[in-house]
Protein backbone atom coordinates (compact mmCIF):
# COMPACT_ATOMS: atom_id res chain seq x y z
CA UNK A 1 0.00 0.00 0.00
CA UNK A 2 1.98 3.15 -1.04
CA UNK A 3 2.06 6.44 1.15
CA UNK A 4 0.97 8.75 -1.23
CA UNK A 5 -0.25 8.78 -4.92
CA UNK A 6 0.44 11.59 -7.17
CA UNK A 7 -1.81 12.09 -10.05
CA UNK A 8 -0.54 14.44 -12.86
CA UNK A 9 -2.60 17.03 -14.51
CA UNK A 10 -5.71 16.57 -12.96
CA UNK A 11 -6.82 20.39 -13.19
CA UNK A 12 -4.93 22.22 -16.89
CA UNK A 13 -2.82 25.64 -16.23
CA UNK A 14 -6.00 27.03 -17.30
CA UNK A 15 -7.97 25.28 -14.79
CA UNK A 16 -5.42 26.39 -11.93
CA UNK A 17 -5.97 29.60 -12.63
CA UNK A 18 -9.81 29.59 -12.62
CA UNK A 19 -9.69 28.20 -9.63
CA UNK A 20 -7.08 30.48 -8.13
CA UNK A 21 -9.56 32.96 -9.11
CA UNK A 22 -12.61 31.68 -7.92
CA UNK A 23 -10.44 31.02 -4.50
CA UNK A 24 -9.72 34.77 -4.55
CA UNK A 25 -13.33 36.20 -4.31
CA UNK A 26 -14.27 33.71 -1.46
CA UNK A 27 -14.76 35.25 1.54
CA UNK A 28 -11.27 34.08 3.28
CA UNK A 29 -11.12 32.80 7.11
CA UNK A 30 -8.18 33.44 9.38
CA UNK A 31 -6.31 29.83 9.00
CA UNK A 32 -4.50 30.40 12.50
CA UNK A 33 -4.18 27.56 15.05
CA UNK A 34 -2.32 27.41 17.52
CA UNK A 35 -2.54 24.75 20.33
CA UNK A 36 -0.34 24.26 24.16
CA UNK A 37 3.48 24.65 23.54
CA UNK A 38 4.74 21.46 24.42
CA UNK A 39 7.82 19.10 23.93
CA UNK A 40 9.68 21.71 21.81
CA UNK A 41 6.85 22.41 19.14
CA UNK A 42 5.48 26.05 18.64
CA UNK A 43 2.39 27.30 20.08
CA UNK A 44 1.38 28.75 17.02
CA UNK A 45 0.87 25.48 14.53
CA UNK A 46 -1.36 26.79 11.43
CA UNK A 47 -1.30 30.36 9.74
CA UNK A 48 -2.80 31.07 6.66
CA UNK A 49 -6.00 32.07 4.92
CA UNK A 50 -8.84 29.89 3.94
CA UNK A 51 -11.80 29.71 1.75
CA UNK A 52 -14.32 27.23 1.16
CA UNK A 53 -15.64 26.20 -2.54
CA UNK A 54 -19.96 25.22 -2.01
CA UNK A 55 -19.98 22.22 -4.27
CA UNK A 56 -23.19 23.46 -5.12
CA UNK A 57 -21.92 26.29 -7.21
CA UNK A 58 -22.22 25.61 -11.15
CA UNK A 59 -18.68 27.49 -11.48
CA UNK A 60 -17.29 25.28 -9.02
CA UNK A 61 -18.85 21.83 -10.50
CA UNK A 62 -15.84 20.76 -12.60
CA UNK A 63 -13.20 20.60 -9.61
CA UNK A 64 -15.43 18.26 -7.56
CA UNK A 65 -16.12 16.39 -10.58
CA UNK A 66 -12.51 15.97 -11.89
CA UNK A 67 -11.42 15.33 -8.13
CA UNK A 68 -14.01 12.85 -7.32
CA UNK A 69 -13.03 10.83 -10.51
CA UNK A 70 -9.65 11.20 -9.93
CA UNK A 71 -9.47 9.68 -6.05
CA UNK A 72 -12.62 7.45 -6.53
CA UNK A 73 -9.90 5.83 -9.10
CA UNK A 74 -6.57 5.94 -7.28
CA UNK A 75 -8.70 4.42 -3.54
CA UNK A 76 -9.87 1.62 -5.59
CA UNK A 77 -6.76 0.67 -6.82
CA UNK A 78 -4.27 1.28 -3.77
CA UNK A 79 -5.67 1.66 -0.77
CA UNK A 80 -9.94 0.04 -1.02
CA UNK A 81 -10.88 2.53 1.92
CA UNK A 82 -15.32 2.30 2.14
CA UNK A 83 -16.00 6.75 1.25
CA UNK A 84 -18.81 6.43 2.57
CA UNK A 85 -19.17 9.87 4.65
CA UNK A 86 -20.58 13.43 4.25
CA UNK A 87 -18.60 15.12 1.57
CA UNK A 88 -16.86 18.13 2.80
CA UNK A 89 -15.98 21.60 1.03
CA UNK A 90 -13.10 21.56 -0.78
CA UNK A 91 -10.74 24.22 0.46
CA UNK A 92 -8.68 26.87 -1.08
CA UNK A 93 -5.81 27.74 1.05
CA UNK A 94 -3.49 31.21 0.95
CA UNK A 95 -0.31 30.74 2.21
CA UNK A 96 1.40 34.08 2.31
CA UNK A 97 5.36 34.80 3.78
CA UNK A 98 5.61 33.19 7.13
CA UNK A 99 2.64 31.29 6.75
CA UNK A 100 3.03 27.62 7.41
CA UNK A 101 0.90 24.62 9.01
CA UNK A 102 3.13 22.71 11.37
CA UNK A 103 3.63 18.56 12.24
CA UNK A 104 -0.39 17.45 12.12
CA UNK A 105 -3.02 14.64 11.00
CA UNK A 106 -5.99 14.99 9.10
CA UNK A 107 -7.88 11.87 10.83
CA UNK A 108 -7.82 13.03 14.26
CA UNK A 109 -11.16 12.94 15.71
CA UNK A 110 -12.97 12.61 12.48
CA UNK A 111 -14.04 10.04 9.87
CA UNK A 112 -11.18 12.36 6.85
CA UNK A 113 -10.00 8.57 5.26
CA UNK A 114 -7.92 10.21 2.48
CA UNK A 115 -6.37 14.09 2.05
CA UNK A 116 -6.01 15.64 -1.49
CA UNK A 117 -3.79 18.35 -2.57
CA UNK A 118 -3.22 20.06 -5.28
CA UNK A 119 -1.30 23.15 -6.08
CA UNK A 120 -2.35 25.67 -7.93
CA UNK A 121 0.62 27.96 -8.95
CA UNK A 122 3.71 27.33 -10.21
CA UNK A 123 6.55 27.13 -7.59
CA UNK A 124 8.59 30.82 -9.17
CA UNK A 125 5.84 32.43 -7.57
CA UNK A 126 7.03 31.65 -3.65
CA UNK A 127 9.44 29.83 -1.66
CA UNK A 128 9.26 27.54 0.86
CA UNK A 129 5.90 25.91 1.58
CA UNK A 130 6.64 22.57 0.67
CA UNK A 131 4.06 19.98 1.63
CA UNK A 132 6.06 17.34 3.54
CA UNK A 133 4.71 13.25 4.61
CA UNK A 134 6.47 11.78 7.54
CA UNK A 135 7.63 8.02 6.54
CA UNK A 136 9.98 5.90 5.99
CA UNK A 137 11.44 7.73 9.33
CA UNK A 138 12.31 11.21 8.07
CA UNK A 139 10.14 13.91 6.42
CA UNK A 140 10.04 13.91 2.09
CA UNK A 141 9.21 16.76 0.35
CA UNK A 142 6.22 16.30 -2.78
CA UNK A 143 6.63 18.22 -6.04
CA UNK A 144 4.81 21.43 -6.08
CA UNK A 145 3.32 21.04 -9.99
CA UNK A 146 0.29 22.86 -10.98
CA UNK A 147 -2.34 20.77 -11.38
CA UNK A 148 -1.06 17.91 -10.19
CA UNK A 149 -3.00 15.67 -7.48
CA UNK A 150 -1.56 14.46 -4.18
CA UNK A 151 -3.32 12.10 -2.69
CA UNK A 152 -2.56 9.99 0.94
CA UNK A 153 -4.41 8.55 3.88
CA UNK A 154 -5.80 11.16 6.62
CA UNK A 155 -3.60 9.46 9.09
CA UNK A 156 -0.46 10.49 7.75
CA UNK A 157 1.74 13.21 9.40
CA UNK A 158 2.03 16.18 7.09
CA UNK A 159 3.48 20.09 7.39
CA UNK A 160 3.56 22.63 4.93
CA UNK A 161 7.29 24.88 5.60
CA UNK A 162 6.66 28.17 6.16
CA UNK A 163 6.88 30.38 3.17
CA UNK A 164 9.82 33.29 2.90
CA UNK A 165 8.44 34.55 -0.09
CA UNK A 166 5.28 34.54 -2.53
CA UNK A 167 2.31 33.29 -1.99
CA UNK A 168 0.77 30.07 -2.48
CA UNK A 169 -2.17 28.55 -3.53
CA UNK A 170 -3.55 25.34 -3.21
CA UNK A 171 -6.80 23.36 -3.23
CA UNK A 172 -7.45 20.57 -0.51
CA UNK A 173 -10.17 18.24 -0.07
CA UNK A 174 -11.38 14.98 1.81
CA UNK A 175 -12.70 12.05 1.45
CA UNK A 176 -14.64 10.15 4.79
CA UNK A 177 -16.22 7.60 5.80
CA UNK A 178 -18.62 6.57 8.08
CA UNK A 179 -16.74 3.34 9.96
CA UNK A 180 -13.37 3.31 10.88
CA UNK A 181 -10.42 2.82 8.10
CA UNK A 182 -11.81 0.24 5.79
Amino acid sequence: MPVCVVIPKVLSLDECETVIELGRALPKYSGEQSVEARYGAPAETRRCRLGWFPPDAPECAFVYRKLDAAVLKANDANWQFKLDGEREHAQFTEYNEQDRFEWHMDAGDSTRKLTCVIHLNPRQEYEGGELQLFYDREPRALPPTPGDLIIFPSYVMHRVSPITFGTRYTLVQWYSGVAPFR
